[in-house]
């Protein structure tokens, strides 16, 4: 749902609201008359006192709408903190409508509370909550919807990404060369060989089995991560050239094959492997949050999409949208020589 629609609803609210607003002021004045016979919206509903009833009613009901809709419902309804949400719902009301009573205090010097029936107080209360329930709901609908096509659209793309992400990880040329690889160490080194061709049977393995869980533990994630990096290594006569290290002992869910794409671009993009840590991979994990940093040097005739790894990035991206919505942050950066991804991931 593009920007435009989302101010649509909003118009399109506020003005329904004003239509049941004049509705309900008519239906009270039409039958009502005073002392003198007339009827009462010549008396008391004057210009002026219309005014000084949207400022009341109209005020506090958009601070309790916004309130909900831009703050309770990231901060507590998503995240299922109910009864901090009902808190914080039920105190926006009451400091929407005494907002109000200060507003209407310092333009007019009439001071409400104690001036105006309790009638009247409990009514906008009443309003000003619906307008609270309202703006979570609403906010939920767009949010939802927006998920709802995201979904669509990785479902449209499901065999492209499943044969992006073995495209993107495990390509045909790091296939091929580790493979010659290990031929020649075949030759120099039978128990070598046969120790590196276990762990790309492993990694093959896991790609096509085990990632087809929504969530694997963390350790295999990293396990599957090392003996990539450990094949990757024998590409090079320099096995410094990647920098490698893990932080933390907690072992939390994740979605598989969540880090490799970014950890495969860089393997694509680094050229100088005589450089030491010209790769660096780095993991900290503990009980709220996992932290991933990865970064590459490269070379100036490099493009930003070439960069960017293309549509295995991508999907990436999207997948981290709609696994980890609001709980996620991913920073890329370009400078010096050096391309940098760093991906924080809230477990909270």
């Amino acid at each position: 749902m593009n920007k435009f629609v989302v101010v649509l609803i909003h118009i399109a609210y506020w003005m329904a609201y004003t239509f049941l607003f004049a509705f309900a002021v008519f239906a009270y004045t039409i039958d009502v008359k005073d002392e003198n016979g007339l009827p009462y919206a010549n008396t008391v509903f004057t210009a002026g006192n219309i005014g000084f009833l949207l400022i009341c009613f109209f005020l506090n009901s958009a601070i309790a709408f916004y309130t909900s809709y831009l703050f309770l419902y990231p901060r507590f309804f998503q995240r299922k903190k109910i009864w901090q949400l009902i808190a914080l719902g039920v105190l926006s009301v009451f400091v929407a409508n005494y907002t109000v009573f200060l507003v209407v205090y310092l333009i007019t010097g009439f001071y409400m509370v104690g001036t105006v029936s309790p009638g009247i107080i409990f009514i906008m209360g009443v309003i000003t909550g619906v307008h609270a329930v309202l703006g979570i709901v609403i906010r939920g609908f767009i949010t939802s919807y927006k998920d709802i096509k995201v979904k669509q659209e990785l479902k449209n793309k499901n065999l492209q990404m499943e044969l992006e992400l073995i495209k993107a990880q495990i390509n045909p040329h790091f296939l091929f060369n580790t493979i010659n690889n290990i031929d020649v160490l075949i030759r120099k080194d039978p128990e070598q060989a046969s120790t590196y061709l276990n762990k790309l049977s492993d990694i093959l393995r896991y790609m096509l089995y085990e990632t087809q869980t929504e969530k694997v533990p963390f350790s295999k994630e990293v396990e599957n991560i090392e003996k990539y990096l450990e094949l990757q290594k024998i590409r090079s006569s320099n096995p410094e050239y990647i920098h490698y290290e893990t932080k933390g002992d907690f072992n939390p869910l994740v979605a598989p094959m969540l880090f490799m794409p970014y950890i495969e671009n860089a393997v694509k993009h680094t050229e100088n492997k005589k450089a030491e840590k010209a790769i660096r991979v780095k993991f900290k994990v503990d009980s709220e949050w996992i932290l991933f940093e990865c970064s590459n040097t490269y070379s100036d005739g490099h493009t930003a999409q070439e960069l960017k790894g293309g549509l295995g990035n991508d999907l990436a991206k999207k997948r981290l949208e709609l696994l980890y919505p609001g709980k996620h942050t991913l920073d890329v950066s370009k400078s010096g020589g050096t391309y940098g991804v760093k991906l924080v991931i809230s477990l909270a």
